[in-house]
């Protein structure tokens, strides 16, 4: 989630626009799809353990 944070502040910041030059956006761009990523997994990933616990919770009592 930090990492989300990190690339939405650093897309913001570059909506503002000194006048000079452009900002690449590209990368943080990027990073934010594999943190979205990430995050989409890791509930997965404990939503899997919840439902073994339970299972095995069941299985014992």
């Amino acid at each position: 989630m930090e990492g989300l944070r990190a690339n939405a502040s650093e897309l913001a910041s570059a909506r503002q626009m000194d006048g000079s030059t452009a900002r690449d956006i590209s990368k943080p761009l990027v990073e934010q799809t594999q943190n979205v990523q990430q995050v989409e997994a890791s509930a997965k990933v404990l939503s899997a353990s919840d439902e073994m616990i339970g299972r095995l919770i069941h299985e014992i009592a």
